[in-house]
């Protein structure tokens, strides 16, 4: 049998492996997201400063545990094992882990039950990560209108265009199975007020499901960062607004995808990396951050901004657009430079 560390000296050798914005620590570190969000990625991109590192994909069924294992104790006991990265994780594959100290657990919801292991959550790219790996001599306004038709997903950055949406297509069939039905119906809602029991009420209309297999897999899909429900300043338990991981997989899935909900869900990706404190929305404003208003409209007009003005008296407001405008009474920016952290610097 191969030895171990040759493993991942294949997975190295064909795989695209993209530094992130944010680094990781020595320890045991269960990293957990959405699919194709670059967890995978990110865990060889920290293997490349050990000498001795193993990687093992737990789906893969040419994969036996109980060799694994023994091979595994081996390399512990020689002290040669410097760092175990365990993908697709399931404790069934792997029951007791070995005591060394740095150990990498990759699944797609956090370990709740391994108490001694760091969770930490990958998301795909913010806009910055995006140029910053683009090896293209396009211009910031090219880059962006690829981003926003194509997506945020890392493994975008090695695909040609043609491939980008089939690539998705066949990830989200994977990820989701026999759920993938309901994923497509979800996918309507998206940048929508709804409750569970709305979405459920709609649902059972097309599918042969229960009311808590339905709470069940919204809760799994927000346990992953696969969705964030948003709610409503002081009305925690009414309608929330939601917004997916990746905000153009209605480009891959929809026939008439709302350009409008697609570009909410991006401004509220790039804010929600920007703002580490709580984000709620309103009647009058997408996006609320204390007595900041955020609203996203790609196109605004005059009458748009007027109404805006007229129900924010109070609240800072800030337009997220595509083109930049200038406007005495609140600050319109384009999204690149909103993206960019350019405007903060403005102010």
């Amino acid at each position: 049998m191969k030895d171990l560390a040759s493993f991942i000296e294949e997975k190295i050798q064909g795989f695209n492996i993209l530094p992130r914005r944010y680094s990781i620590k020595s320890g045991r570190i269960n990293l957990y997201g959405p699919p194709k969000s670059g967890k995978t990625s990110l865990a060889l991109d920290v293997a490349k400063i050990y000498k001795y590192a193993i990687y093992i994909d737990c789906n893969d069924p040419r994969n036996n545990p109980q060799t694994f294992t023994s091979q595994i104790l081996k390399a512990f006991l020689e002290k040669k094992l410097e760092l175990l990265i365990l993908d697709n994780f399931q404790k069934s594959f792997m029951p007791t882990l070995p005591n060394i100290t740095n150990i990498i657990l990759i699944t797609p919801t956090p370990l709740f039950s391994f108490k001694d292991f760091h969770k930490k959550s990958i998301l795909s790219l913010i806009f910055e990560e995006y140029i910053s790996f683009s090896s293209s001599t396009s211009s910031l306004n090219q880059l962006f209108n690829t981003f926003l038709k194509y997506g945020n997903s890392p493994m975008n950055i090695s695909l040609s265009d043609y491939q980008k949406n089939q690539r998705k297509q066949e990830s989200m069939q994977l990820f989701f199975k026999e759920n993938y039905d309901f994923f497509l119906h979800l996918l309507s809602f998206q940048s929508q007020k709804i409750t569970t029991n709305q979405f459920y009420t709609y649902l059972k209309k097309y599918l042969k499901i229960s009311k808590d297999k339905t709470y069940q897999i919204l809760q799994d899909l927000e346990n992953q960062k696969f969705i964030f429900f948003i709610a409503e300043q002081n009305a925690q338990k009414k309608a929330k607004k939601i917004y997916f991981y990746d905000f153009s997989l209605p480009y891959a899935f929809l026939s008439q995808p709302n350009f409008q909900s697609i570009f909410e869900n991006l401004v509220f990706l790039e804010l929600k990396n920007q703002y580490k404190g709580q984000i709620t929305t309103s009647k009058e404003c997408h996006f609320l951050i204390k007595e900041k208003a955020f609203f996203a409209i790609p196109f605004p007009n005059q009458k748009d901004i007027d109404r805006i003005l007229e129900k924010n008296k109070n609240k800072e407001i800030f337009i997220i657009t595509i083109n930049p405008l200038e406007h005495s009474q609140c600050h319109i920016i384009d999204f690149v430079s909103f993206a960019l952290g350019e405007y903060l610097e403005e102010k």
